[in-house]
């Protein structure tokens, strides 16, 4: 369940933050321009090996516009988010 709420707000969070400053003309984004990663701590699953989550959020900066990459990759999970 706190994954999944994990999920969902960075989801919303990057598509408020792309969004507001496209109209703003990023003048707010080139403060999140760079390379974000989180690793969860492993959990132990049932069968005895390590689970982990991690997360990586890219914001880059173009001539026209804010890119931004937004991956969830994990044991079972994988989530990637593209928005321009």
């Amino acid at each position: 369940m706190k994954k999944n709420l994990l999920i969902t707000s960075c989801i919303l969070i990057l598509c408020g933050l792309i969004t507001n400053c496209s109209i703003k003309k990023n003048a707010e984004l080139n403060k999140w321009i760079g390379v974000y990663r989180y690793e969860e701590t492993p959990v132990e699953s049932n069968a005895g090996y390590s689970m982990v989550m991690d997360w990586l959020l890219i914001i880059t900066d173009t001539i026209n516009s804010t890119h931004g990459v937004l991956e969830v990759n994990g044991q079972q999970t994988f989530i990637k988010l593209e928005i321009e």
